[in-house]
């Protein structure tokens, strides 16, 4: 009986960016959006790392926050109402949030 190592089938997972960071890191993400009755803290403290060639599914109830956290992070949210009062979101090192 013959064992094939079926690890160099395996390709090697791909460098997240230039200075092998994250390919998109989120640390402590919060959207809040303000209306007339006050502030609506929709997303508080949010951190993930997503590296070149991995997937990540949110998963979570309705009105959790995920959509609104994709929103951030594509930079698509209405601001106003929206506002990010804290957090980074980096895309290969770079703040996004600054650009």
């Amino acid at each position: 009986m013959t064992i094939m190592d079926k690890t160099a089938d395996i390709p090697a997972p791909r460098a997240g960016g230039p200075d092998d960071s994250p390919l998109l890191e989120v640390r402590d993400l919060h959207v809040e959006f303000h209306t007339r009755d006050g502030v609506a803290k929709a997303v508080n403290g949010v951190n993930y790392s997503v590296d070149s060639g991995e997937t990540l599914a949110v998963l979570g109830e309705s009105g959790s926050g995920k959509s609104v956290t994709a929103q951030a992070i594509m930079g698509i949210l209405d601001m106003p109402p929206g506002k990010i009062p804290q957090g980074q979101i980096l895309y290969r090192g770079q703040d996004m949030l600054t650009m």
